[in-house]
């Protein structure tokens, strides 16, 4: 399957990134699940949002008590086409990408990522969808 670019009108196949055309349009997922590996419940975004122990509740229930508020925030980079993981400074655990501390700088995430608070704590599953 394929989608046409709404720039230059270069059928691309689905995938994040820039055309094929060549026009410079950037392709990148509309949404992002946060799927609980424990509980099964999930998030969807579709906009930048901050994640702290109220939200992280409904999702991971019991385990959100490490959470700060906030404790991390997933953005939209619409100009890179990314989804970017940023740890919030002031959260007293750190947040954790695929088993590595997100410290100073944002991180890009891409689906099958984990988002844990420490290494062991709060596992969530990234999905990005179309």
């Amino acid at each position: 399957m394929k989608r046409k670019c709404q720039v230059c009108g270069t059928l691309n196949e689905i995938s994040t990134g820039p055309c094929q055309g060549g026009c410079g349009h950037v392709f990148m997922s509309e949404l992002v699940c946060l799927t609980c590996a424990r509980t099964g419940r999930s998030r969807q975004v579709r906009i930048t949002t901050q994640f702290g122990r109220r939200l992280l509740s409904m999702i991971v229930g019991d385990e959100a008590v490490y959470a700060s508020e906030p404790q991390f925030e997933i953005l939209k980079d619409t100009s890179a086409g990314l989804w970017l993981l940023r740890h919030s400074i002031d959260a007293t655990h750190l947040t954790y990408y695929n088993g590595v501390p997100v410290r100073e700088k944002s991180v890009s995430i891409v689906s099958g990522g984990r988002i844990s608070i420490g290494r062991d704590r709060m596992f969530l599953i990234v999905t990005l969808e179309p």
